[in-house]
């Protein structure tokens, strides 16, 4: 359970998500790395509003899914007949809500800036100059 709220938080901060209807957002972030102000041109914008897109739905989802799996809970617990049909609907809400969790992390993994370096970070870690510390230990 603490997986999925602290997930669920975090994610509601990082999109700065709104109460519907409402302009409120408990949550607002100030720096957001994904505001698409700070995009540099078109085509970073568009990027940002694929992965918003994305991220935002599949949090609504896990976030509907969740507390599905919540609510079949409880009422599990007060239920006294057959609760087989109700255990087997519980199970896939929390895998559905699980489910969307992963989906979101490939989203920031597939949007990330770091994933498309690709070898150039290597190329620059080889290249740098040795450290003080490396040299002195070489005598």
């Amino acid at each position: 359970v603490m997986l999925f709220v602290g997930f669920l938080l975090s994610e509601a901060h990082t999109l700065s998500v709104k109460v519907p209807f409402t302009n409120y957002a408990p949550f607002r972030c100030h720096c957001s790395p994904l505001q698409l102000s700070r995009a540099s041109c078109e085509a970073e914008q568009e990027r940002l509003q694929r992965q918003l897109r994305f991220r935002f739905w599949s949090w609504i989802v896990s976030l509907w899914c969740f507390l599905g799996f919540q609510i079949m809970t409880v009422f599990l617990v007060w239920y006294t007949d057959d609760k087989r049909r109700y255990n087997v609907i519980s199970f896939v809400l929390e895998v559905c809500a699980g489910l969307c969790m992963l989906a979101n992390h490939w989203a920031i993994w597939y949007y990330c800036t770091e994933r498309r370096w690709g070898g150039h970070l290597q190329e620059l870690l080889l290249q740098r100059p040795p450290a003080a510390s490396e040299q002195s230990g070489a005598r």
